[in-house]
């Protein structure tokens, strides 16, 4: 028997009772998961936590109360980039891969071709994240260039709020020119000026590459809390992690290869 709680709608499989529009307040365990949610509880021998990397909160909270120890989050804070395919293309061709011009500490990567960015909100964190178009071509490239903000979740979400205030509680999207020329949303936000010098940097390298770009502000990206093995085990039997809260998990691809991996070892600890 499966139970995945979620929240989106109302949907019924064959091997698994899925519980939409739920909210996960707590677990415990005695003997057996005992998972209390909005809507009712669930009791399993196994429990997979998939709750995404904006969760660190509520992993730490639970680790508490299982008496296992959580990681501390790597975080990085940054903005979304997203330029005309054919400007970066000849620029890849040679040196293959942005993180090559990346400096003073700050990382330009999660590149993605033939993308949209779109805005999440994770929450009340209004944040940029792109996806691939699937049967269909953006002719644009978007990558994520951050800084490292350290592992205090609260600092982090601090400064997210006040950008999000700052650009009327949504996210903001500006020309990168604006940007590198100081006429910014972010222009006293000392944090965010490696940034700006990475971009100048990287404008140097690929004509045009400024005055072609648009910038999605804030974007961010939080490391797992939950510590797991190469199996995705947790220290407590039966509990296991996957996605964006699972410490072992340092990209999207990873993410789903996680809940795969998981799911194998759950069914080979239950088959013997």
């Amino acid at each position: 028997e499966i139970n995945v709680v979620t929240g989106v709608q109302t949907c019924a499989l064959p091997i698994a009772d899925v519980l939409f529009g739920a909210e996960v307040e707590r677990l415990e365990h005695n003997g057996r998961f005992l998972l209390h949610t909005s809507r009712g509880k669930l009791e399993a021998r196994a429990c997979l936590l998939a709750t995404g990397g904006h969760s660190a909160e509520w992993i730490r909270n639970t680790c508490a109360a299982l008496g296992l120890p959580a990681s501390n989050p790597r975080i990085r804070l940054g903005l979304r980039v997203e330029v005309p395919t054919r400007l970066l293309r000849a620029f890849l061709q040679v040196v293959g891969d942005l993180r090559l011009t990346a400096a003073k500490g700050v990382l330009l990567d999660d590149m993605r071709q033939n993308t949209l960015v779109a805005d999440r909100d994770d929450g009340g964190l209004l944040s940029a994240f792109a996806y691939t178009t699937p049967g269909r071509h953006s002719e644009r490239i978007s990558f994520m260039a951050s800084f490292d903000a350290g592992d205090d979740f609260a600092d982090m979400a601090r400064m997210v709020k006040i950008i999000n205030v700052l650009s009327n509680d949504k996210v903001r999207r500006e020309r990168a020119v604006d940007f590198a020329q100081g006429h910014s949303v972010l222009e006293h936000l000392e944090q965010f000026y490696p940034v700006r010098e990475a971009l100048l940097d990287l404008d140097r390298m690929v004509p045009s590459f400024l005055g072609c770009a648009t910038i999605h502000i804030p974007e961010t990206r939080i490391g797992g809390t939950l510590p797991v093995d190469e199996n995705m085990r947790t220290a407590f039997a039966g509990l296991y992690g996957a996605g964006g809260c699972a410490s072992r998990v340092a990209s999207p691809l990873g993410a789903m290869a996680s809940a795969m991996v998981a799911i194998r070892s759950i069914m080979e600890e239950r088959n013997g």
